[in-house]
């Protein structure tokens, strides 16, 4: 006998887990969001770390090179780890370095946490 659509082998029911999806949705808006924004915002940026807005744009690209640098090394690095925990490490992550950025009046600084 075939199981029928939401049901196993055993008669269980299995349910789409929600919560978990609108987590992990809610991190990858989180990460496409701090990648993006700073190109809309490259005036305020730029008036706000007293630069030109072309180096306000770096910080743009110096996200790119981190994001670059750190896809390999910190997938072997956590490949171990439960997902949960994981996702939580990436979402403080995303906290800390967002709020620096928000607060930096440095433009060395705001490049750092944008790394």
């Amino acid at each position: 006998m075939i199981p029928r659509s939401g049901q196993t082998d055993d008669g269980a029911s299995e349910t789409l887990p929600i919560s978990a999806l609108l987590a992990l949705a809610m991190t990858g808006f989180t990460a496409i969001l701090t990648e993006t924004l700073p190109a809309g915002l490259l005036p305020h940026m730029a008036a706000g770390l007293d630069v030109s807005e072309s180096l306000a744009g770096q910080t743009i690209t110096v996200y790119a090179v981190g994001s670059l640098f750190a896809a390999i090394p910190l997938t072997l690095y956590t490949q171990g780890w439960r997902r949960k925990p994981t996702l939580l490490v990436a979402i403080v992550g995303f906290l800390i370095f967002n709020c620096v950025t928000a607060v930096s009046t440095s433009y060395a600084l705001t490049l750092v946490a944008r790394f």
